[in-house]
Parts: C-alpha cells; structure tokens; sequence
C-alpha cells in the first residue's frame, strides 16, 4: 500500500512558478497503480480519466526543487496537477504529474490526462 508523506507547495524554478505537489512511499509496482486509481478516485469531478499514459524515462530535466522536497519528505513519489488546454464545449484536460524515484538520483516522470466539465 501507499503511505502519504505530506503536502507542499513551492516554487519548481526556472520561471514555471509554484505548484502544490503531495508526496508518498510506496513497496511495489503494484502499488504504484493503486495510488494512481486512488488518485482517479478521489478526483471523479474530472469527469474522466483518458486511457493510457506518457512516461519520461530518468528524467533529468526534473526540478532539484522537487529532488530535494522529495528527499525532505522521505517520499519516492510525488503528484501534482497542470490545467492544460481548454476544449470546446466548457471541457478542459487536466494533467496529473507523477515523479517516482525508481532508485538513487533516477526518477520517472508519468503524465496521466483527465477530461475536466467547466462549470
């Protein structure tokens, strides 16, 4: 199972501003998915979660803001949220950025979309 660490919300650097980022532990791939449906549960008013993911291999482009944060919290996870483009029809896609630390100074980042109802 997952364990929450804690929420924290700070600037990442270079000029993207802040964002609010909840950290976690988890054991296994298994869960891995399970925090991520968790995720998917507690946030329904997205209306739906589009299929399928993007995954940045050893993400060395990642904030040392959110390294460190990271490395604070004793968490090998981290979640936060960008509003992406609107749609017509008052539908918006949301983005819900994971960042897993998969072992000493490599982290994969997984980009995960929902379909948000304005209004």
């Amino acid at each position: 199972m997952f364990e929450y660490k804690g929420t924290d919300k700070f600037d990442i650097g270079e000029g993207f501003g802040e964002y609010e980022y909840d950290f976690f532990t988890i054991n296994s791939e298994d869960d891995f998915w399970v925090l991520i449906n968790h995720y998917g549960y507690i946030h329904k008013h997205f209306k739906c979660f589009l299929d399928g993911y993007d995954v940045t291999e050893n993400n060395e482009r990642l904030s040392p803001f959110v390294q460190l944060k990271m490395k604070e919290y004793g968490a090998n996870i981290s979640i936060t949220f960008l509003a992406d483009k609107c749609i017509k029809n008052n539908m918006c896609l949301k983005r819900m950025i994971v960042n897993e630390l998969k072992q000493d100074e490599y982290y994969n980042t997984y980009y995960f979309y929902f379909l948000l109802k304005l209004g």
